[in-house]
């Protein structure tokens, strides 16, 4: 009689734990053990999050970050947030070996060496306008002016072996926001890639082919493009040029355009 009072006892016990688990998952409130260590990346952590509603909010707070970050110039904050934007890189972004140049600010000065010699106005300039004394971590860290760049298609396995073309290089936070890729993701990634198939990767490859003969062009007719997400959104205006080493060797091309008058497109 004890024994069965204790398997009775132990029953409702069970089935009282089975109840709270049920109530729980009904309430969304268990998160995959994988996801538990304080350790795990926020990407990961996306995965097992709403997916509704969530990716705008979370890029709304990775903008406003940088935002506070480049006002309070803390140089620590550059390298982590450089990394921490949202977006999960979609299929259809094949990853290669990673084209990142090794130093930013040099890298910037050339193509903005580059860009001066092309238009006669470099890439400052045109984002802070004539009578500003800026540096390179202004551009880095600059959340409105995208300034891309790719290299000349002949530096990673994805390029030579895979015959996918140049690999982005360098983008500056604008970029990464825009294209809502991490700075990792985005330097293993095939510049064909951020058009779509179709028309808007012909329209591409005549642009760059343009640029290519021309050395440079300022385009008004608009262009678009797509985030890791599969975001299509519109550039009304673009700068597009040929880049060059200090001893003239072709370097790449660069980009630069305004997010701002960015919108999604049709």
């Amino acid at each position: 009689m004890h024994t069965s009072k204790q398997n009775i006892g132990s029953n409702m016990l069970f089935l009282m734990l089975v109840f709270l688990m049920l109530q729980l998952a009904e309430n969304n409130a268990f998160v995959p053990s994988s996801a538990r260590t304080c350790n795990m990346s926020q990407r990961h952590l996306n995965k097992h999050r709403p997916v509704v509603g969530y990716q705008k909010y979370s890029m709304h707070q990775r903008i406003t970050t940088l935002q506070k970050a480049e006002a309070n110039d803390e140089e620590n904050e550059e390298e982590f947030l450089i990394n921490d934007f949202a977006g999960e890189l979609d299929d259809r972004f094949p990853k290669g070996a990673s084209a990142a140049v090794e130093d930013r600010d040099d890298h910037l000065r050339i193509i903005d060496n580059s860009l001066r010699k092309h238009s006669g106005q470099g890439i400052y300039e045109r984002i802070f306008g004539e009578d500003t004394e800026r540096v390179p971590r202004d551009v880095h860290t600059n959340t409105r002016w995208v300034v891309v760049s790719h290299d000349k298609g002949d530096t990673t396995p994805a390029s030579v072996l895979g015959k996918e073309g140049p690999v982005f290089n360098y983008g500056n936070f604008a970029t990464l926001a825009q294209f809502r890729m991490t700075w990792d993701d985005f330097t293993c990634l095939p510049s064909k890639y951020s058009a779509e198939m179709g028309s808007d990767r012909e329209a591409r490859v005549k642009l760059l082919q343009q640029v290519t003969d021309n050395g440079y062009v300022d385009e008004t007719s608009g262009i678009v493009r797509v985030a890791s997400d599969g975001t299509r959104f519109f550039v009304p205006r673009y700068i597009v040029w040929n880049t060059y080493d200090d001893d003239g060797n072709y370097y790449g091309q660069a980009c630069i355009f305004d997010r701002d008058a960015c919108r999604p497109a049709d």
